[in-house]
């Protein structure tokens, strides 16, 4: 499964929770991770922005990666390694050893205040039954 998120402005020297999973229990992987990709729609702005992905209780899913002035079309992705940056390609996502994570949001989190905007895509297996990720 997947879902995705529309474009929109980066968070603003704070994390932004991009999207929410919801399961029946909330103390047992929810879901199977596959990969999250982010796309660059505006390109971002020229100046330094540490940037990663987090899970609201896992802490997280990737070190930090500099997008200072990354083009459109760009694409981020989760590398095997969470003590890892986020990947930055121009073409192509490689693969991905997949995560598994309990209920919780998903977040953008930038050091700076910049312009740009990225749209994300979360891909996914549920490993409970109803266990969702929805937009937040």
């Amino acid at each position: 499964m997947f879902v995705s998120r529309a474009a929109s402005n980066l968070p603003q020297s704070t994390s932004t929770a991009y999207f929410t999973i919801s399961a029946d229990d909330p103390g047992l992987p929810a879901v199977e991770i596959l990969q999250i990709v982010g796309v660059v729609g505006t390109s971002i702005q020229a100046q330094a922005n540490a940037t990663k992905l987090e899970h609201e209780f896992s802490g997280d899913l990737t070190a930090i990666l500099d997008i200072n002035g990354d083009t459109a079309a760009g694409n981020y992705f989760i590398s095997q390694d969470p003590t890892t940056a986020m990947k930055h390609v121009t073409g192509g996502v490689p693969n991905f050893v997949s995560v598994c994570l309990v209920a919780g949001a998903i977040k953008l989190n930038c050091a700076a205040s910049s312009t740009g905007t990225t749209r994300w895509t979360v891909y996914y297996r549920a490993l409970q039954p109803g266990a969702s990720i929805v937009t937040a």
